[in-house]
């Protein structure tokens, strides 16, 4: 039997962003990061129902115990389109992005290596898309594989396809600005410190999750935000 899951990250030689795991059970799809140990999972359900979570731990003892912290591990919960007889549906996309330079590549030993998606040009970043069809896209042409390069296919019990999409996309000149969230979107930001050791610099890391389809989200994987360490 094939086998029905995949492993990607940024690189040339070696990963430079945090590896992504995906995952079938049946029907249902899971995406897991090796960022924040893992504790981050997107969900992409038969149902239609799609939600980017925390692992139960991590909400159980950081999350609930904060003072005004969230009520749930659910970062964001959306829904996707039915998936059509003809073309696809947009369920998710991930944009990786790294402000100047990619992070050092992790000491760390994948036990699979996964599939590099090479590093894009300075102003450039790397889009990622999720979608739903029925018709496999290895044998019908799908209009979005005119601008997007096909990655991997991946079939469900039901026998819909889940196929993955890349390029590189021209990011606007103010993208790492901080800038407010437009009306009608919801926005949430998780981060964690990568490093900087004694100097006044951290290799900041976050992911931003963002509800800015009806029917679907992006997230937002950034790199070396290099924010200034605020004196303690």
């Amino acid at each position: 039997m094939a086998d029905n899951s995949l492993r990607f990250a940024i690189g040339d030689d070696e990963p430079l962003s945090e590896i992504w795991t995906v995952t079938v059970n049946r029907s249902d799809v899971y995406l897991s990061s090796s960022g924040f140990n893992s504790v981050m999972k997107l969900s992409l359900h038969q149902s239609g129902v799609c939600q980017m979570a925390t692992s139960q731990q991590l909400y159980e003892e950081r999350l609930s115990v904060l003072e005004g912290g969230p009520d749930s591990r659910t970062v964001l919960r959306w829904k996707r389109c039915i998936t059509p007889d003809t073309g696809g549906a947009l369920a998710a996309r991930i944009i990786f992005a790294a402000c100047g330079r990619w992070p050092n590549p992790s000491t760390a030993k994948a036990s699979k290596p996964p599939l590099l998606l090479p590093c894009p040009p300075e102003g450039y970043g790397v889009e990622l898309t999720i979608f739903y069809s029925k018709e496999d896209p290895r044998q019908h042409t799908h209009d979005i594989q005119q601008e997007m390069n096909l990655i991997s296919v991946l079939k469900l019990a039901n026998d819909d396809c889940v196929s993955f999409f890349g390029r590189f996309l021209e990011l606007p000149g103010d993208f790492f600005s901080f800038r407010r969230v437009p009306k009608g979107q919801t926005l949430a930001t998780v981060g964690f410190d990568q490093g900087g050791g004694e100097t006044e610099w951290g290799d900041l890391s976050s992911y931003e999750i963002l509800q800015d389809f009806e029917n679907a989200a992006t997230i937002y994987s950034l790199h070396n935000m290099q924010l200034k360490r605020m004196a303690r």
